[in-house]
């Protein structure tokens, strides 16, 4: 993979913005399960596990989501709320998407390599920031062509000094 593949539709994922912004911000990670052959929802900040989806977003994006019907002032409270015309339940928290199976709309797959990179070093900054201990949540490498695992973490590591 080099340069000639940047804008490959393996270099992307569409995510909920709740969710990209956790990913983006190396609080969670999609992990690879050999056994199911399928990518889980990784949380690694454990303050985020309690909070909703639904507050995470731009009011903007709320009514979007909600189609311009309000909610009621007591919507945290009591059972599922549904988005209008959705089976999206508004009450639905990190840690309630936390080991789900990430979804693909077709056949296309993300670069593994990739993933396994982005959880590396989200697992990498939850060690530093003692959201869990380094003997824990250890799982698989992907090695790309040429490049160890250092050398990945020092290059990407190099961008942020």
């Amino acid at each position: 993979m080099g340069f000639d593949n940047i804008d490959d539709v393996k270099n992307g994922l569409l995510l909920f913005k709740p969710l990209k912004h956790a990913f983006d911000h190396f609080q969670m990670s999609f992990i690879y399960d050999k056994g199911s052959n399928e990518f889980r929802l990784k949380v690694f900040d454990p303050s985020l596990r309690r909070q909703r989806l639904f507050a995470k977003l731009h009011p903007d994006q709320r009514d979007l989501l909600l189609r311009g019907q309000t909610l009621s002032k007591h919507w945290k409270k009591r059972g599922p709320r549904l988005a209008p015309g959705t089976d999206f339940n508004i009450q639905t928290t990190f840690g309630d998407v936390e080991s789900q199976p990430l979804c693909f709309m077709s056949v296309e797959r993300p670069y593994k390599r990739c993933l396994n990179l982005q959880a590396r070093l989200g697992r990498k900054k939850a060690i530093e920031a003692k959201w869990i201990h380094p003997d824990e949540n250890e799982f698989e490498d992907f090695w790309s062509e040429g490049m160890s695992l250092a050398e990945k973490m020092d290059f990407f590591s190099a961008r942020d000094s």
